[in-house]
């Protein structure tokens, strides 16, 4: 799945949250904010693992 299409998906579910794509092999700040959804994508913008909450 496209990183546009999980997006798509995940705020027509819950359009009160970001999403924020990270690609493979980024760092980032573990901090939790329950209106975040971090998406892990490739260097294709394909989806490579489960989105998380935080």
């Amino acid at each position: 799945m496209t990183a546009e299409q999980a997006t798509a998906i995940i705020v027509h579910d819950n359009p009160l949250v970001t999403v924020k794509p990270i690609l493979k092999g980024s760092h980032f700040i573990p901090d939790f904010c329950c209106n975040r959804v971090w998406l892990c994508i490739d260097e294709n913008h394909r989806v490579y693992q489960e989105p998380m909450v935080g």
